[in-house]
């Protein structure tokens, strides 16, 4: 009776080890020391622990971002952000943007939030260009989730690299910089992501202060003067019910340098 009894309940838990074998594992994206250790591994061990496609394709696309990531902090604690343009060359000085158009259609009370182009430049006959967005928070904000939604016809990004600085919420000198969470796609025409602005690190309660985006974007047309840059740029809520909120938008039109 024991005997059948006892397998009875490894068969039982042997069915329950397989099922939880087989549930896709939910993805740490805040753990870097883990990601980076998971970006090792081939598709088919990842598969087999029970990763998502989408998660998958997260994890290998995990390290360049994350040392891209690592090398805009750097930049921001040494106040040299304007010196990393595009294809990692120093932008010139004097080189100016104008534009045909650039308005704010909305912004936020306690969001300061703009968007600029940096630099223009010609790649390998295609129209190039680094695109910055820096956004800020004069108080804590109202929402928990957060994202920014960024659109530019006619060019596909070559190159990403993000920071987004909290805060605790009890020290304000202690900060630390997480990487924003990126879709795995093919960011043709646009970027997207989505952030906390609350956010729990090593037992403590940090909050979003602020952040810097900085886009290399390639226009998928060749030819001079066919691909103009014209960027609508949004920093929007994401409630958990409802639509989401657009907090801020800029909108501009035929960026070119300044003859």
């Amino acid at each position: 009776m024991m005997r059948k009894i006892f397998i009875i309940l490894f068969g039982i838990s042997f069915i329950i080890l397989l099922f939880w074998l087989n549930l896709e594992k939910e993805l740490d994206y805040d753990d870097y020391e883990k990601m980076e250790l998971l970006s090792t591994k081939n598709k088919s061990q990842l598969e087999n622990e029970g990763y998502s496609k989408v998660d998958i394709e997260k994890i290998k696309e995990f390290d360049k971002n994350y040392q891209n990531h690592l090398s805009l902090v750097k930049m921001i604690e040494n106040n040299t952000v304007k010196h990393y343009g595009y294809n990692n060359r120093i932008i010139e000085e004097h080189r100016k943007i104008i534009y045909e158009k650039n308005d704010f259609t909305k912004q936020h009370n306690h969001l300061m939030f703009n968007t600029i182009v940096m630099d223009l430049a010609r790649d390998e006959e295609r129209d190039a260009a680094r695109i910055i967005i820096e956004f800020e928070w004069n108080n804590k904000p109202s929402s928990n989730r957060h994202a920014i939604n960024v659109t530019y016809n006619n060019f596909i990004m070559k190159n990403i690299y993000t920071a987004l600085k909290y805060v605790d919420s009890k020290d304000q000198n202690d900060i630390v910089y997480k990487m924003a969470e990126l879709e795995p796609v093919n960011f043709l025409d646009g970027f997207y992501t989505d952030f906390d602005s609350r956010k729990r690190i090593d037992g403590k309660n940090y909050v979003l202060t602020a952040g810097i985006i900085v886009l290399d974007v390639r226009s998928y047309i060749v030819g001079k003067g066919i691909a103009p840059l014209s960027i609508t740029s949004r920093y929007v809520t994401k409630p958990l019910i409802g639509s989401q909120e657009i907090l801020s938008e800029q909108v501009i039109v035929n960026a070119g340098n300044e003859i």
